[in-house]
């Protein structure tokens, strides 16, 4: 809170009369005209009680920095963007994520461990027409209100794949296997026509201004100073003493490869959209030689001959 904040809180306690029925648009005016009055004299105490608010808040900061770093291993897999995870515990996060069994990142920064996620919602069975998830649970995105802003420390990657993929991350479609291998067995065969139609491969996110410019000062600095929990503590200084100027160059790399992701984007839909006319076309057989299990019958032996008894 600056001081301001302080000497309306003040007026308020202490002049309710004045500011009874006013409306909130009416009330800040005459607690700016009121604040102006003051000498500096009278404006001396709420200016030292910010002062020592940004004092204590900045103390809070070094704290949690610290911790936030106890939390970041040294050699943690930096490729959790667009993964399915699962967190570790639910200690200290909000109450609603015992709710959820899985997570989408959407947002990672490896320089700094933060990852950005929402929740994933059962909503289905899938069906003959994605053997290879035949059975299994369809899982997508929630809808938005319960997204979590965690540590990369507090997440799992689980075996996951994208079924009906999609250019919008609502729309795509998650089969996943947690803590078992993938059995990819259909019950239904899988057509020579479809297996030469590749699935368009979905663009990845570029980086935004703060995962630039952290790559950026790894590469100016000194190597050894970025080993051990210092590391994440100089980035977060660093990026939050940059001025408007200074962040300007990253800003502008920023557009530049969201510009890029654009175009890339259309070529992709475009690909996709073709790729399931095509594959709509594409009509599916009962195979016999796979059973309800997703496993080839073992084949009876012949049994022996008069003369091989004999």
């Amino acid at each position: 809170m600056n001081a301001f904040h302080f000497f309306s809180a003040d007026f308020r306690s202490n002049k309710k009369e004045l500011l009874q029925g006013v409306r909130l648009g009416e009330c800040t005016k005459i607690l700016t005209q009121e604040w102006k009055k003051l000498s500096d004299r009278e404006k001396a105490p709420y200016l030292e009680k910010s002062k020592e608010m940004r004092i204590v808040y900045a103390k809070e900061m070094e704290e949690y920095k610290k911790e936030v770093s106890k939390l970041t291993p040294v050699g943690i897999d930096t490729s959790l963007l667009e993964q399915v995870v699962k967190l570790k515990s639910n200690v200290g996060a909000q109450s609603f994520t015992s709710k959820f069994q899985y997570w989408y990142v959407l947002t990672f920064i490896p320089d700094l461990q933060w990852v950005h996620l929402i929740p994933l919602k059962k909503v289905g069975v899938f069906g003959p027409e994605y053997p290879e998830a035949h059975g299994r649970t369809i899982w997508m995105i929630e809808d938005e209100g319960n997204e979590l802003d965690t540590t990369a420390a507090m997440c799992t990657v689980v075996k996951s794949q994208t079924i009906a993929n999609s250019e919008d991350a609502d729309d795509e479609q998650w089969v996943i296997f947690d803590g078992e291998k993938p059995k990819l067995a259909p019950i239904f065969a899988v057509p020579k026509a479809l297996q030469a139609l590749k699935e368009p491969i979905k663009p990845t996110n570029p980086p935004n201004s703060n995962s630039l410019f952290c790559a950026d000062a790894k590469t100016k600095t000194n190597i050894e100073e970025l080993k051990g929990k210092k590391c994440q503590e100089n980035l977060f200084r660093s990026l939050d003493s940059l001025n408007m100027d200074q962040k300007r160059p990253y800003r502008e790399q920023e557009a530049k490869l969201q510009s890029s992701y654009e175009k890339e984007m259309k070529k992709y839909r475009a690909s996709l959209e073709e790729w399931k006319r095509r594959i709509s076309n594409v009509q599916f057989r009962p195979h016999h030689g796979i059973n309800q299990m997703g496993k080839e019958p073992t084949k009876p032996k012949k049994y022996p001959t008069s003369y091989s008894l004999f």
